[in-house]
């Protein structure tokens, strides 16, 4: 099992046919486990699920065809909102950690 130390070691640049672009990122595991539970809470808070309701595990796995994914924007935008509405979703010491998660990556991808 890797480290949460090592570096990302792998990206991949894809195109949709809708015209999208995003680039899909490898992880730790420990990294992929606290964005899912992230990913997972924020789409059941009434504040931050998705505005048309829509479920990203079952979107990705049912329309997309890909398995384990985490869709960046939405947990990133969980940097954006206040600190309050961060402490209804997670404790204190996990919200270090996904911050500390989120920065990383985001580092890495510049």
């Amino acid at each position: 099992m890797k480290q949460e130390s090592e570096n990302i070691t792998s990206n991949l640049v894809f195109a949709s046919m809708n015209g999208s672009i995003g680039v899909a990122v490898s992880i730790t595991r420990e990294q992929y486990d606290r964005l899912f539970m992230l990913q997972t809470k924020m789409e059941n808070n009434s504040i931050t699920r998705p505005l048309l309701g829509n479920q990203l595990q079952s979107y990705r796995s049912e329309m997309q065809g890909w398995k384990n994914v985490i869709d960046g924007d939405f947990v990133s935008s969980f940097l954006e909102i206040p600190r309050i509405i961060q402490q209804q979703i997670l404790d204190v010491d996990s919200i270090a950690k996904i911050i500390g998660d989120l920065e990383s990556i985001h580092q890495r991808l510049k």
